[in-house]
């Protein structure tokens, strides 16, 4: 099956509903590293007064692009985790409104139960190529047990 035919919707990998959610395209991935879509809505608790996506936000949905690449293409299917620390968050020319479209990067650095470590990259559409915000996301993730006691 080829990456622009996927229909998966982030709805079925994610814990997040209504507002918390980030309406995403899956572009492409794998186990390691993906691409997504976003396209700013019009109402979302992520806007500030002016109307601009708060830059903490880029954080959040770094977040879920990686945890919706994950649970499509990883072997365990849905993993239940949360964003345990940011690092190297830069972001220039942030004033992003309603309408924009950005493509949302992730790859897996490394992974060190129960931790794993994200580096991530957001470009606009129209700019392709000009990443204007990235970080280091660690993600908690829960380490689940077999029968046997040894971890999945």
């Amino acid at each position: 099956m080829s990456m622009d035919q996927l229909s998966a919707t982030p709805e079925k990998y994610l814990p997040h509903r209504g507002s918390m959610l980030f309406e995403q395209q899956l572009l492409q991935g794998d186990a390691e590293s993906g691409k997504t879509r976003y396209r700013i809505p019009a109402q979302s608790i992520f806007l500030d007064q002016k109307g601009q996506l708060l830059p903490a936000a880029l954080v959040e949905l770094a977040a879920q692009s990686f945890a919706f690449v994950q649970g499509f293409f990883g072997e365990e299917g849905v993993t239940r985790g949360v964003l345990a620390e940011v690092s190297a968050f830069r972001c220039v020319g942030c004033g992003l409104t309603p309408g924009e479209e950005l493509l949302i990067c992730t790859e897996k650095k490394f992974e060190l139960l129960p931790f794993i470590v994200v580096d991530f990259r957001i470009e606009r559409v129209d700019a392709p190529g000009a990443t204007f915000a990235s970080g280091t996301l660690k993600i908690f993730v829960e380490v689940w047990q077999s029968e046997e006691g040894a971890s999945k």
